[in-house]
């Protein structure tokens, strides 16, 4: 946030115990070069660190004014409210006419939604301005990965690869006693289970999906990796999938004419 000091309009006693004044008192220079040299300074060291900016300030002086304008256009800073709502803002002081106060942000921060409140609806003298901007502007977001799709062996939606699976399932099941000892367990099992019996289950479980996944593997051969990508290769790719078009068209066409 930022105040600008104004010059005050008399040097009587009100004038003595302004911003401005207080400031005279301990510097020699002028308290308002003061406040945009110093500024400047800020802004520039900010911005070549890297830095995106966003500065909410009493500049007491109109903000549509070109010198602000180019003050801050030069830094690549935009009024935010303005730039959403136009470029005619409404008095920002209760006994004023112009708007002084404005947001100044770098351009990631153009675009927020923002506006104006009603005097009274915050303390003080001033009509109260915001800006919501977003969480993942202020400090970056990092998009998930995506997951690769894998290609899977055991196709459900195919009868062959469903009975395949199942008789392989059954054949290991058997081999290894899975049923035998299903029913044991079912037979000797009460509630509460103890111990002993929970690492018999726990086996059981992890028994069963092993020779599950084994039965999946086997159902689908997959060819991926066996050759380099090159360019000669993708072209004889292209030249079977074309073939491969064609053949199909004609076919429908002889199904068409039968």
């Amino acid at each position: 946030t930022a105040y600008c000091p104004v010059r005050p309009s008399s040097s009587g006693v009100a004038g003595q115990h302004t911003v401005f004044a207080q400031h005279l008192r301990v510097a020699s220079t002028d308290p308002i070069e003061a406040f945009w040299n110093d500024l400047g300074k800020a802004l520039d060291s900010w911005i070549a660190a890297g830095e995106q900016i966003i500065i909410c300030g009493d500049w007491n002086t109109p903000i549509t004014n070109a010198t602000i304008q180019t003050f801050m256009s030069t830094r690549g800073l935009t009024e935010l409210i303005t730039e959403r709502h136009g470029k005619n803002p409404p008095p920002m002081y209760a006994r004023g006419s112009n708007s002084i106060d404005g947001i100044f942000a770098s351009n990631p921060f153009i675009g927020v939604r923002g506006g104006y409140m009603a005097y009274g609806e915050t303390p003080g003298d001033h009509r109260g301005i915001w800006v919501d901007v977003p969480q993942e502007t202020l400090m970056g977001f990092k998009m998930a990965d995506t997951p690769s799709s894998k290609i899977r062996r055991l196709q459900v939606t195919d009868p062959r690869s469903r009975k395949a699976y199942q008789d392989r399932t059954h054949r290991l099941f058997m081999k290894h006693k899975i049923y035998e000892r299903i029913f044991t367990l079912r037979d000797h099992v009460a509630y509460p289970m103890t111990p002993q019996w929970a690492h018999v289950y726990n086996k059981l479980d992890q028994d069963m999906v092993a020779h599950m996944k084994a039965s999946a593997f086997k159902c689908r051969k997959i060819w991926k990796g066996g050759k380099q990508w090159s360019v000669k290769l993708q072209k004889g790719r292209r030249t079977i999938n074309l073939w491969k078009l064609v053949i199909q068209r004609h076919k429908g066409r002889e199904e068409a004419l039968a």
